[in-house]
């Protein structure tokens, strides 16, 4: 049977990140979180195994 469930008692991480769009100097992702929080995106160049753009974004309320 079915419950409603507690939106505090979900995870933080609804769904995890999901490369949306690669452009030479954009990266797109989208992800579905709990409330608006902080998320640091580090991109890494996987021949050199080095961080190449480290962006740290405040996520947004798109529906509630």
């Amino acid at each position: 049977m079915w419950h409603p469930v507690r939106l505090e008692d979900l995870p933080l991480v609804l769904c995890e990140p999901i490369l949306r769009r690669v452009e030479p100097a954009t990266t797109t992702f989208f992800f579905a979180l709990r409330e608006e929080t902080k998320v640091t995106v580090r991109v890494y160049d996987v021949v050199a195994v080095t961080a190449t753009s480290d962006t740290r974004r405040t996520t947004r309320t798109v529906c509630a």
